[in-house]
C-alpha cells in the first residue's frame, strides 16, 4: 500500500507497519465473511481511504476450525485458543514484513496446514508501499469474553483494534442458513448464540468503544469500516487503557471473566456430587457470591490487585463456607 504519512499518536514509528485487529461479530449469515471479501477487494486494490491504504489479512474461523455438534465443549475451546495463539504469532510476522512462520507450541499440525492459505495470502500482499494491514476476525464471537481476548491480545502487541457487529435477527438468521444447505449450522445452534448474544456496548465496556454496530452487510460500508480502522490506528490498545480509570474497568472486567468461570465449573461440580441444595438454589448461591467478589474488588484498591488464582481461591473460600 502507499505509505501515505503516518499521524502523531499512530500504534507504530513512521516507516514501520501498523496493524489493527478488527473483530466482526454477529449470527451466522449477518454478512460477515461478505464484508471481509468486499474489504479485501476494496483496499487492497488501493483504493484510497482518507490517507490510509490497507493490506487485509483475513482469519475464517470456519476454515481454520472443525465444529461439529457432538464437540466437547472442552475440545472446542481448546480449538478457538489454537486460532488465537497463531494470530498473536502472525502479528510480528506483519511488523516485519517476512513470510518465515514456524508452527507454534500448542498448535495441531492439522490446523497449521489449514492456516497455510493465510501464510500464502500474507505472502502475495508484500509491496515496499504497505504500511498498514487489517487482520479481520471472521467468527460470530457473539460472546463478550470472545472478543475480550482479541483485544488483550490487541494491548499486548500494542496494535489498534476495533469490533463491527453486524446485526442480525435469529429469524432472519435462521431462515437465510436454510439456504445454505449442509455447509449451514443448526436452528438449535442459532437460536442459542442469538440467546447468548453479547452486543458491543462502549457505554459500559471501555475497551469495545472502538465499535459500530452495522446491518446486514452493503458495499456502502465500506468507507465506515475504514474510517473506525484510521481511529483504531491512532489510538491503540496501549494508549486507550492508559486513561483515567480504564485501568480499574480492565481490572474488574478480567475478574468478572474469571468468576464466570468459576460459577460455571462450581455449578459442574455440584451436580456431580450428592448435595441437598437444587440446582437452582446452587445457582443463585453463585451468582451471590460472584457478586459478592466483584463489589469487595470495587472497593478496595488493594484487593484489585489480585491475580486470577487468588481471584479463584477467594470465590470457593466463600461459596464452600457459605
Amino acid at each position: 500500500m502507499a505509505a501515505g504519512g503516518t499521524k502523531s499518536g499512530s500504534c507504530v514509528e513512521q516507516g514501520k507497519v501498523q496493524v489493527c485487529i478488527c473483530v466482526l461479530c454477529g449470527l451466522p449469515t449477518a454478512g460477515k465473511t461478505s464484508l471481509l471479501n468486499s474489504l479485501k477487494l476494496s483496499l487492497q486494490t488501493l483504493e484510497q481511504v482518507g490517507q490510509l491504504k490497507f493490506a487485509v489479512v483475513g482469519i475464517e474461523y470456519d476454515s481454520l476450525l472443525s465444529v461439529s455438534e457432538h464437540q466437547e465443549v472442552k475440545e472446542w475451546k481448546l480449538a478457538r485458543r489454537q486460532v488465537l495463539t497463531l494470530v498473536r504469532n502472525l502479528i510480528p510476522v506483519l511488523r516485519q514484513q517476512t513470510i518465515s512462520m514456524e508452527c507454534p507450541d500448542g498448535v495441531s499440525c492439522e490446523t497449521w496446514s489449514k492456516f497455510g492459505p493465510v501464510l500464502q495470502e500474507v505472502t502475495r500482499l508484500w509491496n515496499p508501499g504497505i504500511t498498514q494491514v487489517l487482520v479481520v476476525i471472521d467468527d460470530n464471537m457473539y460472546l463478550r469474553s470472545m472478543r475480550y481476548e482479541y483485544f488483550q491480545l490487541s494491548r499486548e502487541l500494542s496494535t489498534g483494534f476495533c469490533q463491527v457487529y453486524l446485526e442480525h435477527g435469529v429469524a432472519e438468521a435462521i431462515r437465510a442458513n436454510q439456504t445454505r444447505g449442509s455447509v449451514g449450522v443448526t436452528c438449535a445452534s442459532i437460536q442459542r448464540m442469538g440467546q447468548s448474544l453479547e452486543p458491543p456496548d462502549g457505554s459500559r465496556f471501555w475497551w469495545e468503544k472502538q465499535s459500530i454496530t452495522l446491518q446486514p452487510f452493503t458495499e456502502g460500508h465500506i468507507q465506515k469500516v475504514a474510517s473506525l480502522v484510521q481511529t483504531a490506528l491512532e489510538k491503540p490498545s496501549q494508549a486507550v487503557e492508559e486513561r483515567g480509570a480504564a485501568p480499574v474497568h480492565s481490572e474488574l472486567h478480567k475478574a468478572d471473566l474469571v468468576l464466570r468461570k468459576c460459577v460455571s465449573s462450581w455449578l459442574a461440580e455440584c451436580q456431580q456430587s450428592e448435595r441437598k441444595e437444587t440446582l437452582q438454589q446452587q445457582s443463585k448461591k453463585a451468582h451471590e457470591i460472584k457478586v459478592k467478589v466483584l463489589t469487595a474488588l470495587r472497593n478496595s484498591s488493594t484487593s484489585r490487585g489480585l491475580d486470577d488464582e487468588q481471584i479463584q481461591a477467594l470465590f470457593y473460600s466463600l461459596v464452600n463456607h457459605t
